[in-house]
């Protein structure tokens, strides 16, 4: 499995930000993803909200494609 990732993240004057793209490879597939997100709630909710977001996405796509 390959996996590659860049975040971004900062306070605004409307909220933070917390960005993300990401791609892995492995197993015959491949996914891109890129999140973006405000939080009035700081980095660390920004944090684990995209994560949360992350592991739903990868666990949907790990399923046998129909």
């Amino acid at each position: 499995m390959r996996v590659e990732l860049k975040n971004g993240w900062g306070p605004r004057s409307d909220g933070y930000r917390l960005n993300g793209v990401g791609y892995v490879s492995g197993a015959g597939r491949s996914y891109q993803t890129a999140f973006m997100s405000r939080s009035h709630d700081g980095y660390a909710y920004g944090q684990t909200t995209v994560n949360r977001l992350c592991r739903i996405v990868f666990d949907a796509l790990d399923q046998p494609l129909r």
